[in-house]
C-alpha cells in the first residue's frame, strides 16, 4: 500500500480548497464519503462531502434572513491525489445522483 494515509489525505485535500476558496466560513461537515485506490495504486480518488452554505441572488428581505439564518446543502467533489506523496492532482464535481 502507498505511504499517504487517508488522514493526511482529507488534511491535503482541506489545504487545497482553502487555496481555492480562501474563506471555508461558507462550508462544514466535511467528510469523505468514498476513497478508491487505483488499480496501480498510484491514485486515491476520494470524493468529499460537504455542506455549503446558499448565497440567494436577489435580495429581498426574505432571501436577507435565509442567508443570516445559513441554510445549507450537500455538495461532492471528487479529488484524484498522489497515492506516495498526498498532492492533490485534480478536484471535479460530482452531481448529487451520482
Amino acid at each position: 500500500y502507498p505511504p499517504i494515509d487517508i488522514k493526511t489525505i482529507k488534511k491535503n485535500i482541506l489545504a487545497f480548497l482553502k487555496v481555492l476558496q480562501e474563506d471555508l466560513s461558507d462550508y462544514k461537515n466535511f467528510l469523505i464519503e468514498e476513497a478508491e485506490l487505483s488499480n496501480d495504486n498510484e491514485y486515491w480518488f476520494i470524493t468529499m462531502g460537504f455542506d455549503r452554505r446558499k448565497h440567494y441572488s436577489n435580495s429581498t428581505q426574505l432571501t436577507r434572513l435565509l442567508d443570516n439564518l445559513g441554510a445549507f446543502e450537500r455538495e461532492y467533489k471528487i479529488f484524484k491525489v498522489n497515492a506516495y506523496t498526498g498532492q492533490v492532482l485534480s478536484m471535479k464535481m460530482r452531481k448529487n445522483d451520482e
